[in-house]
């Protein structure tokens, strides 16, 4: 998401942070093959631990806490890296088990909820489900998630 954005505005910088040396590796290729590589900084971090100096206006984080063994610690990082009124772009699976999914979300009202108690409020939220179901009896489908979050600006709104 952070290279589209980049593509869209041109004046935007990003950092990128992952866990993973060979994502980072493969990220800053992509984004060096792009024509983009001289404004993002790729580092190699914790998401859950990361700390910058100077907080960010905005940050993106897509299908990462359904990966977490201790998910409700991210949504409070993710803050803390941001400005008063900075902006979010998240994402998680809902109801997907997966091999590499640790933490499994049945409601979005799970991720609000992580949110809300990080400290933003919800601006935006759009939940995806496949048009059919392979097992007629299904309790639960998966979905993907996209909410759009603003870091509260105080205890009131």
């Amino acid at each position: 998401w952070h290279i589209l954005a980049l593509r869209r505005r041109p004046a935007l910088r990003a950092t990128a942070v992952d866990i993973s040396a060979r994502s980072i590796a493969l990220a800053a290729q992509m984004a060096q093959s792009l024509g983009i590589g001289d404004r993002i900084a790729h580092l190699e971090g914790d998401a859950l631990n990361v700390s910058f100096d100077v907080p960010f206006d905005f940050a993106t984080c897509c299908f990462l806490a359904e990966h977490l063994e201790k998910p409700q610690a991210l949504l409070p990082s993710l803050a803390r890296n941001l400005k008063t009124g900075g902006r979010a772009f998240v994402t998680a699976a809902l109801t997907a088990a997966e091999i590499d999914h640790i933490a499994e979300f049945r409601r979005e009202s799970e991720i609000v909820d992580m949110a809300e108690d990080a400290g933003f409020r919800v601006l935006g939220l759009f939940s995806s489900a496949p048009d059919r179901v392979v097992n007629g009896n299904a309790r639960f489908l998966p979905r993907s998630l996209a909410v759009v979050l603003e870091k509260r600006r105080g205890e009131f709104w």
